[in-house]
């Protein structure tokens, strides 16, 4: 529900915008974000975006509530060497870098 939802409210804002003469140079989306922006750029029609939206939404919803996520504040080799110190190394990973965070 949150996917399309999501999508939705992204694909709305660029139509408010755009009835009021902004256009975009370019366009950047993450994870439900990227199908937005592929949609805005015009290399999906909103058809096309729908049906991807629809398809992440029902494949994602089978892993729902099966894994968890935490940020901390550590560059990602000192996370690693810290989760191999504590034990943890073969069950918790480092899925994601934000390197405007450190």
């Amino acid at each position: 529900m949150a996917q399309p939802l999501l999508f939705t409210v992204q694909a709305g804002l660029e139509a408010a915008l755009a009835a009021r003469g902004v256009e975009p140079a370019a366009v950047v989306g993450h994870s439900v974000g990227e199908v937005a922006a592929a949609y805005c750029a015009g290399a999906l029609t909103r058809a096309q975006a729908c049906q991807v939206i629809a398809e992440r939404s029902r494949s994602q919803a089978a892993t729902a509530g099966t894994g968890r996520m935490a940020a901390v504040v550590l560059d990602p080799d000192s996370a690693r060497r810290r989760l191999a110190a504590e034990g943890w190394e073969d069950r918790l990973f480092v899925a994601g870098v934000n390197p405007t965070a450190m």
